[in-house]
This record gives C-alpha cells, structure tokens and sequence, in this order.
C-alpha cells in the first residue's frame, strides 16, 4: 500500500530500531547468519512501533479483507545486513513464509 508508512514514521522506527540493534538487550534477541540480528516482541520493547499495529492507511483494507477477527501474532524486527556475504533472504530464499507457531494448536490447521 502506497505511502502507508509516513516519511515521519518511517524516521521514528528507523531511530528505535537502530537503538534496539545497539542495545545489549539479550531477551527475544534473534541473532542469526550472515549478521542478522533483531527481536522477538519488538511492540513491548519501543513504543514506536505501536503505530505498525493499527495503521489508520491498512488496517481498515485488512479488516475489509480478512474480517475484523484478526489477531496478533507476533511482531519481529529484523535487520539484515547490506552488503556481502548474503546467504540468506536471497531471491531464491526470499525468507517470506507464514508464521503458525501456537495457532494451529488453537485453532486447527484447517482455520488457521
């Protein structure tokens, strides 16, 4: 969606994610290969990712999509490096898939 994420907010997440990244916060850190770091939970960890939750430019196409039964089921901020050696999110591992964890316990796989 075009322009859903201001210039504004995109410099107030931008600021909080570089503190995150440089913090030694060690709990829901998620340090992997190729130096990707970030955190599991980023909505408690700054309040300046809260707008992401209901932005006023989304939420109500969501709605309109997919009900408005919809939950939260996590929120990561991950940080990839830009420069080589790039192994991982390549476009042959694009890294987009459809996190399930705990909800198809809840509700079956069939309605997840």
């Amino acid at each position: 969606m075009r322009d859903a994420i201001t210039p504004a907010l995109r410099d107030r997440l931008l600021t909080a994610a570089e503190k995150l990244l440089a913090s030694d916060i060690t709990k829901g850190r998620d340090r992997g290969g190729d130096g990707k770091d970030g955190f599991r939970g980023c909505l408690n960890l700054d309040g300046a990712f809260l707008p992401l939750l209901a932005n006023p430019a989304v939420l109500p196409t969501v709605v309109q999509l997919l009900s408005p039964n919809i939950h939260l089921l996590s929120a990561h901020l991950i940080a990839l490096p830009s420069g080589p050696p790039r192994t991982i999110r390549i476009p042959g591992r694009h890294g987009w898939h459809r996190d399930m964890y705990g909800v198809t316990a809840d509700l079956g796989f069939p309605s997840t």
